[in-house]
């Protein structure tokens, strides 16, 4: 992986880094309904204008496009987009940001799972101890803060 690619990638974890605590302050303040219709609304409108932005290259991909891709790109938008999101905002509501969020971005474990079963890629001894690291940090949170329970679901 080349260095631009590397600080680009931290960038994205830097901003994902903060989101929860942006998230903890709006939930200590209104609904996790409104917080999610808010934040959607707004992606959808940055969408827009991508699209807008982008159209020749839409245009242009419309022709690949069949009605299986259609499906599976939305399945994966609902489950991993409305579903997580949902999900996400409920937990966050009544748990500490820098636990929900440690087993949030836990996820390169099922990347790794995921990448060796299904798309065959291969790993290093590295990659492999990388991931394990992550496992381990993500237990050390979660069990560090045992006097804390998660707190229910609903609103």
């Amino acid at each position: 992986m080349n260095s631009v690619a590397i600080i680009f990638a931290l960038f994205v974890a830097f901003l994902w880094g903060i989101a929860p605590l942006v998230h903890k302050v709006l939930l200590s303040e209104m609904s996790f309904k409104t917080v999610l219709v808010i934040s959607s609304f707004t992606y959808f409108i940055c969408t827009i204008l991508f699209a807008l932005y982008y159209r020749n290259d839409l245009i242009a991909d419309s022709k690949r496009v069949t009605t299986q891709h259609i499906l599976v790109i939305a399945a994966v938008a609902i489950t991993t987009g409305f579903i997580a999101n949902l999900i996400y905002f409920m937990v966050l509501k009544g748990n500490k940001s820098y636990i929900v969020s440690a087993l949030i971005y836990a996820s390169p474990i099922f990347t790794l799972i995921g990448g060796i079963w299904l798309l065959k890629e291969k790993f290093t001894k590295f990659s492999l101890l990388g991931v394990l690291f992550i496992v381990a940090g993500v237990v050390f949170i979660a069990i560090g803060d045992r006097s804390d329970s998660f707190v229910s679901l609903r609103d």
